[in-house]
């Protein structure tokens, strides 16, 4: 009997032993199974765009700064004749139909020719209103060589009185017609280029500005190209003594203000357009 309980035992004994062996080797063989790893893409890194320089080389400087910022770049003045309005753009760098990276603003070097028959006055703007960044061309674009324009300064006629017009009574044959003001300058600034007799008046202009910043809430860099030519325009226009300029003036601060509560960005426009407020508004 006692043997038979000790061979009984041992047969217990390595039953036990023989399941522990046989879990060992499930858990073993469990880890060392394959673990399947996340297949790694990879990116390719997206190069810079390329912008392409415009021509305003012979531009007033007002216009050629419009231009400038319309296609996103930035600018600077170098040499002796300093950033007014009516200065004309005699050389730029790089010239016209260079493709350069978009470093974010491009900054293109220009040089003015002096507009003798206009007087200087204020403070001349030799930089854009925003940081421009380094010029970089592309790695197959070489340089293009340096080319200087000629101003192109216009003579500007001398403001005459409207001759008498005749207005004959209107007939079933002739109706008559709406008659519409002249936009006489405020004042006469000699070599001041006209005001454009088809273009909106300044008011106007500040106006249509005014209604559009309330539909482009969000700040952009298109959004804030559009506002500073519009804003220079206006500006220089009323120096030039354009028809209800200091008016104008007045509104374009309020748009400026707008535009700070909105992008949070404007108050160096603003600074400006209070500038030339309180100079126009002495002259007129």
């Amino acid at each position: 009997m006692v043997q038979f309980a000790a061979v009984l035992l041992r047969g217990v004994i390595a039953t036990f032993v023989g399941l522990l062996i046989a879990g060992g080797t499930l858990t073993l063989a469990a880890d060392r199974a394959p673990v399947p790893r996340p297949t790694l893409v990879p990116v390719v890194p997206t190069g810079p765009t390329s912008l392409r320089v415009p021509e305003v080389a012979g531009q007033a400087y007002v216009f050629a700064k419009g231009i400038l910022q319309d296609h996103g770049l930035a600018w600077h003045v170098t040499g002796p004749v300093q950033g007014f309005a009516a200065n004309t753009v005699s050389s730029q760098r790089p010239t016209a139909g260079t493709t350069v990276l978009d470093t974010g603003a491009p900054t293109v070097t220009l040089t003015l020719a002096r507009n003798a028959s206009y007087l200087e006055r204020g403070t001349p703007e030799n930089d854009a209103p925003y940081a421009g960044t380094a010029i970089r061309l592309p790695a197959n674009v070489e340089p293009r060589p340096q080319t200087t324009v000629a101003p192109r300064l216009e003579p500007v006629p001398v403001p005459v009185a409207p001759r008498p017009k005749v207005v004959l009574p209107p007939t079933p044959s002739r109706p008559a017609k709406v008659a519409t003001a002249a936009r006489l300058p405020d004042f006469v600034v000699p070599g001041a280029p006209r005001e454009p007799a088809k273009s909106q008046s300044l008011p106007d202009r500040v106006a249509t500005l005014a209604a559009w910043i309330e539909k482009h809430r969000e700040a952009s860099a298109a959004s804030m190209n559009h506002l500073l030519y519009e804003h220079a325009y206006v500006v220089a226009g009323a120096r030039f003594g354009w028809w209800h300029g200091a008016d104008a003036l007045q509104a374009l601060i309020g748009v400026d203000k707008r535009a700070e509560a909105l992008w949070g960005v404007g108050s160096q426009s603003r600074r400006t357009a209070e500038k030339a407020f309180a100079e126009v508004r002495t002259r007129t």
